[in-house]
């Protein structure tokens, strides 16, 4: 693909926080990963849920301790941000959904944190830039967009609304000033409206995913205007990929996360109509258990009509 700004590969941080990761065990089954395309499930979400459940208490403590070895949610953060500061105005000119939940979905959820629900129905009355912060966990990859709530350079108020797997980890974000929280399987049917949001943040998701085209199909309802010309700016999904490296062999044992090439990730996304307006490879995260790196790229994702 091709229009879009590569970024140099950002350094590994001299201080490498081993976070906590989910333990690669293998055993001798094994599934093929053809190009482009998602392994099948590597976990359940009861198994994220139950990891990240027991995770959550020290979850923000490890985070903070060592801010640049995570940078991923930071430079996602502001890449949203540029977008809707530079695109908001239209952005608000072709989309203007309803609502943000859709309440008439048979997806079960239930909204954590309701406090902040007049800003919901604010944006009845005054443009609102909408955006999701997909598997949000304690809210660590929305923390630039909030602080982009009170920027005054923004073309309009932003609400940032999440949604994770694991109630312990929501139970913690809702300290911060999402207007939303939603506990939920994310790969059932997202509980969102068709062009409820003009930018979506997911950064250490697609690892887990089953299905990462569904995924992504799912993006697109809920975040694409109906047509619009030529050039003009749509909303944007800013998305970590873990890498695999050139080589490797496309098999993973029973257990292991997703990983891709960068080649078959973004086949993945031309398959489904995604254009990437921006990629970045930066450090993801060191195992807590082995120590091994793994990589991300980043990209910013744009549908293009």
């Amino acid at each position: 693909m091709n229009g879009y700004v590569d970024a140099p590969v950002s350094p590994a941080p001299t201080a490498q926080s081993r976070f906590a990761s989910p333990s690669k065990a293998a055993n001798d089954a094994r599934k093929p990963l053809g190009d482009a395309q998602p392994t099948t499930a590597p976990w359940s979400p009861e198994k994220i849920a139950s990891f990240y459940g027991a995770y959550a208490a020290k979850y923000d403590q490890e985070i903070e301790a060592d801010l640049a070895a995570y940078p991923a949610p930071f430079v996602l953060g502001a890449w949203v941000i540029e977008w809707l500061r530079a695109h908001g105005k239209d952005l608000l000119a072709q989309n203007t959904a309803v609502q943000v939940l859709d309440v008439g979905t048979t997806t079960p959820y239930s909204i954590v944190d309701a406090v902040n629900a007049p800003a919901m129905q604010a944006a009845e009355c005054e443009p609102v830039l909408r955006v999701l912060d997909l598997g949000c966990g304690t809210g660590q990859s929305s923390r630039m967009l909030f602080r982009a709530q009170s920027d005054r350079d923004m073309p309009a108020p932003v609400e940032v609304h999440g949604i994770d797997t694991t109630m312990e980890m929501l139970e913690r974000a809702a300290a911060r000033p999402f207007t939303s929280l939603t506990c939920a399987n994310i790969e059932h049917l997202l509980p969102y409206a068709i062009h409820a949001f003009h930018a979506v943040i997911c950064v250490g998701v697609m690892e887990f995913v089953a299905d990462v085209g569904g995924l992504l199909d799912q993006l697109s309802r809920i975040t694409t205007a109906p047509p619009h010309g030529d050039g003009a700016p749509a909303p944007v999904v800013a998305v970590t990929m873990p890498e695999r490296a050139p080589g490797v062999a496309s098999e993973r044992a029973d257990g292991d996360l997703n990983a891709w090439t960068r080649a078959e990730m973004e086949a993945m996304f031309a398959a489904r109509g995604w254009w990437v307006e921006r990629h970045e490879r930066m450090h993801g995260y060191a195992d807590s258990q082995t120590g091994a790196v793994t990589y991300y790229h980043a990209f910013l994702l744009q549908k293009r009509a």
